[in-house]
């Protein structure tokens, strides 16, 4: 099982496998802007060396619903993103090598979306944390039966997995992912709210560890991304690796 382990100038004690893995974001930039973008990350220069993979997503940016009536085509989603990458490769102006990877929520979106990533040319998928469990597996098991998941697709589907130091990092990720304001989420809160009460740091670890195991017994994940993202994260990481959960 491969781990990607992402955090914040934080030291972490892991032997995850990392990557030389770029994000090239959307936001308002034009389709010329983008594939100007990915060209210079999968270029070779004197600068840096060359990305392995490109992670492309389309960005939050506040404005870009307001702006898409006025530059229409010109700005890319994440769909069109992918297949600009794709083409940049087919064409001959990024290195055959590079891998195209893209990012999906199923805790809002259906298998669908997935498909169309992968269509379009997506060759690694890292979803959005498991953090309403029922959501979740409903999509991931709806992908499995399409083909999406597995030995027949055409992409690797790895599990983001934050590993969190406290109730406000859950609140974060709950915010991230646009499901805070879902009464399922606010159950999940209280509930650890009450358990730290009783049981302090303990209580957060063995949620991080509920979830890595169950996410473990998912099939057909392709690895995990780990995501301390913060002092308190990279602790907890660090005691999941010393009871042998990360390898």
């Amino acid at each position: 099982m491969n781990f990607l382990c992402t955090f914040n100038d934080v030291p972490c004690e892991t032997s995850m496998v990392t990557s030389n893995k770029l994000c090239i974001l959307s936001k308002l930039r034009t389709r010329k802007q983008v594939a100007q973008l990915i060209c210079e990350a999968a270029i070779p220069t004197d600068r840096h060396v060359s990305s392995q993979a490109l992670l492309l997503v389309s960005g939050g940016h506040k404005l870009r619903e307001f702006a898409r009536p006025v530059m229409g085509s010109a700005l890319l989603d994440s769909f069109e993103m992918i297949s600009t990458a794709a083409k940049l490769r087919n064409d001959g102006y990024i290195d055959q090598t590079t891998s195209l990877w893209a990012v999906e929520n199923p805790l809002l979106d259906g298998p669908e979306r997935l498909q169309k990533k992968i269509e379009a040319g997506a060759e690694a998928i890292v979803t959005q944390p498991p953090l309403l469990w029922d959501k979740y597996e409903q999509w991931w098991f709806a992908s499995v039966s399409k083909g999406l998941i597995g030995t027949e697709s055409q992409a690797k589907v790895i599990v983001g997995l934050p590993v969190i130091g406290s109730v406000d990092t859950l609140k974060f990720w709950m915010k991230l992912t646009h499901i805070h304001h879902l009464p399922e989420s606010r159950d999940i809160l209280l509930k650890l709210e009450d358990e730290v009460q009783r049981n302090g740091k303990e209580a957060i670890f063995q949620w991080n560890k509920n979830n890595l195991v169950r996410a473990k017994g998912l099939p057909h994940v392709a690895g995990f991304h780990v995501m301390p993202i913060n002092k308190g994260g990279v602790i907890q990481t660090n005691r999941l690796i010393e009871e042998g959960l990360l390898e």
